[in-house]
């Protein structure tokens, strides 16, 4: 593990250090992403496992277009899974060649719950390892609605709210029900969901 020099308010959230950043049309030099509250962070290794370059990568000069942060996933010419993310003065790729999908996913909606509060908003399709799996899914949910409309049973209206806010110390992401106390994972603080 590289030292990422972090800020006294900044704090490690995932990190993956098998992971291409691309140079042009070359896939580039194996390296280490890092994901905290603030940045993104990329350590290029030399030959020997040592720093070669680090790259950071504000999380608030991500482009955003109707609240929607400008992530995608997608895949390098290799075939492997990959972020690609657009930034307010570049666009970026991260590959993900051990774990593929699943691991640009988790990056995916970290990133986009750092930057809204929630995961991405994708389709079934676009979450799923398997071809059409969505179709499967939506078929059962509607036979088991129509199963449970048939039979009188209805929907639970009791359910309390949700909610997602930023940490008043360190401005991590909360989430819960509405009125919840809960403690931050990052600073310790504890707050209510408003």
């Amino acid at each position: 593990m590289a030292d990422y020099n972090l800020l006294q308010n900044e704090a490690v959230i995932i990190r993956n250090d098998n992971v291409y950043h691309p140079i042009g049309k070359k896939l580039g030099e194996l390296g280490e992403l890092v994901l905290t509250n603030m940045n993104l962070i990329y350590v290029r290794k030399g030959i020997f496992g040592g720093t070669k370059e680090t790259l950071k990568f504000p999380l608030n000069q991500i482009k955003k277009f109707d609240d929607k942060p400008q992530i995608t996933l997608g895949k390098s010419e290799n075939g492997y899974h990959q972020l690609e993310i657009c930034f307010l003065n570049s666009q970026e790729y991260f590959v993900f060649n051990t774990f593929g999908k699943k691991e640009a996913l988790k990056w995916l909606d970290k990133i986009w719950e750092l930057l809204t509060g929630h995961a991405a908003e994708l389709d079934e399709g676009e979450r799923s390892y398997i071809p059409g799996i969505a179709t499967v899914a939506d078929t059962i949910k509607n036979t088991v609605g129509s199963f449970a409309g048939a039979l009188g049973i209805k929907p639970d209206g009791n359910k309390k709210e949700n909610v997602t806010i930023r940490c008043i110390s360190c401005r991590a992401t909360l989430s819960g029900a509405k009125g919840q106390i809960v403690k931050c994972k990052y600073c310790d603080t504890e707050q209510t969901l408003k």
